[in-house]
């Protein structure tokens, strides 16, 4: 039961850690950061809902491809590094330990 404790609270802080860097974002990266949701929520209602014909608005959206480059580019271009933590919950199938090089 502890160490689900302590599991949530570094869940917890880490959380509160990617807020705290998101919104020491400059406002223009927020809003094309919501744009960008706004348009794979559109998206994605489409293809939720089973329509064979694609809406005129919608036809002009970029591939989900081209708004992950563009979101690379945004990243390159602003020096962001989004910095994960090793993972902890569960041992990593693809790492050998006791393997020396």
């Amino acid at each position: 039961m502890r160490a689900e404790q302590s599991k949530m609270s570094a869940v917890e802080q880490q959380r509160r850690q990617l807020i705290e860097d998101v919104q020491a974002l400059p406002e223009d990266a927020l809003q094309e950061a919501a744009d960008l949701i706004s348009r794979l929520r559109q998206k994605a209602t489409v293809l939720q809902e089973g329509e064979q014909e694609i809406p005129k608005g919608l036809k002009q959206l970029p591939t989900i491809a081209e708004t992950f480059d563009e979101i690379r580019q945004i990243c390159i271009e602003e020096n962001f590094e989004l910095d994960l933590p090793p993972r902890k919950d569960r041992p990593n199938q693809f790492v050998i330990d006791d393997v020396s090089f």
